[in-house]
């Protein structure tokens, strides 16, 4: 896709600029484009952070001319007015820019306050310095006081380690216990396997955690009489030693340091059961390392189906279609995992053919994100596929190597009946011919309510055929189209869709090529239609024409609350309009236009200034007169 060049009359803001969602919070460290990954590389030209794909997808492409620097070392800004910040105000107590300071700025009346940065740097030092000195003569007058609650500290976690250590020795025993008693006349060795797991787990932990030795010692009793009494298997063959051994010979075979990791039940029919000693410097390079084999542990919970484990982030840890595998044996059971996050797992096809295989009659499953693994068409067709038999509502498949020739298994999904509300189809290649071929799935769908088709190369034809789409729809609240080479035509045919909609709620349609044509359409469609209430299309060089157009049907429109306008080409004109129509509009609480270069500042802080107006937020509430008193006063 080709983007449009920045202009050059002000900071150009392409598809990372700064606009989350409306109902999120803004987050400094993420980036400003796709929000849900941390920022690396902070433009100075956007003022904004991006991720190194969004970077990859702007500034490396299209944005060459402007610096970027790693995110860490990004300047300061004004909370005002997003500028690098010049100097302190003591009496606001907070940074402040140039335009802070001007005669019409919120410092212009206590000048007097303000200090350069490095004057008030040195103050701020100077009493930290004080404070520390303050601090040192507090932590000395109170050293002893502190001694003592550190040692009532230790004492208490030793107390509390070791009744942890008895209430899980005493489950752990049971547990043992409970599997070996299930199959009370039969071999342990031979045919026990379904519980092998089960017990070895539950063995396991009372050997690393029994802190009591002669409790552990009982325990031990206790377990060698009970296999002894319910199977067929004499306890030298679990435990080792002479047959004829008493129970107080058996029990000196098990002292708690030389037998952690001893495996009840063989692995194999052919291999016997083997104990593991091992020391206690390795167990203290197993804690060391415990953090390198994180997803590992996860695994084993999930094939252990254990209940508290019902958000499983993955992102970046499994290790491609080997790990993918693991899992997939692990979940084919599992009743309690609802969200399962696989994003940057390195996994292939083959792996998620696996994983699809084992999550094909799962019903517990709610949102599966496979984000940025290469699957290719025949690992998105493998996933997509068992979606109607599963529960599924929320899929992530953006960056997954699909193409226009791998869509049909996504449009089979769409038009099966199944439970997906949700799908994310972003950064892929699907072009017009996928996007015709899913809007042709969305005539017919009626549960899907959010699809993300960003940065997919799609055209006016795809956008006509998504149009026709929207005119017959009546489930779909979000649409995701930025990113894409949609011009006036295409803006025309979705700006018809919704014209006869009534269920779109969110359209993102920033960064294509829609121009004063496109804006007009859209105009157009705000006039009649009654659901949309968020319209985002910054950077499509709507130009005055466009800008009048669209403020011209804010006069009409009743439901539209969020516009996004900002660096569109337009000057003091179009900001004028948006200005008229924000006195006779109280609905709309979000007018983004902080990075129109053309735009006076004047203007823009009294547009600003009257979007969040108490007389505004009054009359929405529905505490102020409404009735076409056309005049909203500044406040």
């Amino acid at each position: 896709m080709a983007s449009a060049p920045r202009s050059s009359a002000g900071p150009a803001c392409g598809p990372s600029a700064p606009h989350p969602p409306p109902a999120a919070a803004k987050n400094e460290d993420m980036c400003e484009d796709c929000h849900d990954r941390e920022g690396k590389v902070f433009c100075t030209v956007c003022k904004s952070v991006y991720c190194i794909e969004c970077d990859a997808a702007v500034h490396v492409r299209s944005r060459k001319d402007h610096e970027r620097v790693p995110a860490d070392r990004r300047p300061a800004l004004c909370e005002k007015h997003k500028k690098e910040v010049e100097g302190y105000c003591a009496q606001e107590e907070r940074l402040v820019c140039a335009s802070c300071m001007t005669p019409v700025g919120e410092c212009s009346g206590h000048l007097h306050a303000i200090k350069l940065i490095d004057a008030a740097a040195d103050t701020a030092r100077e009493e930290l310095q004080d404070l520390g000195e303050n601090f040192k003569g507090a932590v000395s007058k109170y050293q002893d006081q502190i001694g003592s609650l550190k040692a009532l500290q230790t004492a208490l976690n030793e107390r509390l380690n070791q009744l942890e250590a008895a209430a899980t020795l005493g489950v752990a025993a049971q547990a043992t216990l409970t599997a070996v008693r299930a199959h009370a006349a039969v071999p342990v060795l031979q045919h026990c396997k379904e519980y092998k797991k089960q017990a070895e787990e539950a063995w396991g932990t009372m050997l690393r955690h029994a802190g009591d030795p002669d409790a552990w010692r009982e325990k031990w009793v206790e377990l060698t009489v009970a296999v002894c009494s319910c199977t067929e298997v004499d306890p030298s063959e679990i435990f080792g030693g002479e047959k004829e051994e008493s129970e107080e010979e058996v029990e000196k075979l098990a002292p708690p340091a030389t037998l952690r990791g001893l495996s009840l039940f063989d692995d194999s029919d052919d291999e016997s059961s083997e104990v593991a000693a091992s020391s206690s410097e390795e167990e203290e390079k197993e804690e060391e390392n415990e953090g390198d084999n994180t997803w590992q542990r996860n695994v084993e919970r999930i094939k252990a189906n254990a209940s508290s484990l019902a958000e499983v982030d993955f992102q970046g840890q499994l290790p491609g279609d080997n790990g993918a595998q693991q899992l997939a044996t692990a979940l084919k059971n599992n009743t309690h995992v609802t969200t399962l996050n696989l994003a940057r797992c390195g996994i292939g096809a083959g792996g998620a053919t696996v994983l699809a295989a084992a999550l094909r009659n799962n019903f517990t499953l709610h949102n599966l994100n496979l984000s940025g693994n290469v699957l290719g068409a025949a690992g998105v067709a493998a996933i997509v596929g068992i979606v109607p038999s599963t529960q599924i509502r929320d899929l992530e498949l953006r960056e997954t190597g699909l193409n226009a020739g791998g869509v049909r298994a996504v449009v089979e999904c769409l038009r099966a009946k199944s439970n997906l509300l949700e799908l994310d189809l972003s950064s892929n290649d699907i072009r017009d011919e996928g996007a015709a071929q899913i809007a042709a799935a969305l005539k017919v769908n009626n549960t899907l309510t959010k699809l993300d088709v960003r940065s997919n190369n799609i055209g006016n034809e795809g956008a006509r055929e998504l149009g026709a789409a929207l005119r017959v729809n009546s489930a779909l609240q979000v649409l995701q189209l930025p990113l894409n080479d949609i011009g006036p035509a295409g803006a025309r045919a979705l700006a018809d869709g919704l014209k006869v909609n009534t269920t779109l709620e969110q359209l993102r349609i920033y960064n294509n090529q829609i121009g004063p044509d496109g804006a007009c359409a859209f105009a157009d469609a705000l006039r009649v239609n009654s659901s949309l209430k968020t319209l985002i299309l910054f950077y499509n060089k709507i130009g005055d024409v466009g800008a009048c157009a669209l403020a011209a049907a804010l006069h009409d429109n009743a439901t539209l609350s969020e516009l996004d306008a900002d660096q569109n080409d337009f000057g003091n004109e179009g900001a004028r309009a948006f200005l008229q129509a924000l006195k006779v509009n109280v609905n709309i609480a979000k007018l983004d236009m902080s990075y129109c270069g053309k735009v006076s500042k004047d203007l823009l802080a009294e547009i600003a200034a009257l979007v969040v107006s108490p007389a505004r937020a009054a009359a929405r509430d529905g505490e102020a007169d409404t009735k076409p008193a056309r005049e909203i006063p500044l406040a």
